[in-house]
């Protein structure tokens, strides 16, 4: 198992570090797996309102 090695803060970091520089643009995520949600928490991402069923996460 590779889980708590930080591997998915790296990538989710890297692709919203990434995105702000390269594409300037807002991301969007969609989550409903827990651990998932804690990655996405843990890089500044904020829960909002979403018209479909689930969790969607803004930086």
């Amino acid at each position: 198992m590779k889980r708590g090695k930080g591997y998915g803060s790296q990538l989710i970091n890297f692709i919203t570090d990434f995105n702000d520089k390269t594409l300037k643009t807002i991301s969007y995520l969609y989550a409903n797996n827990p651990n998932a949600i804690k990655v996405y928490k843990k890089a500044g991402y904020e829960e909002i309102d979403a018209i479909v069923r689930g969790c969607y996460w803004l930086e």
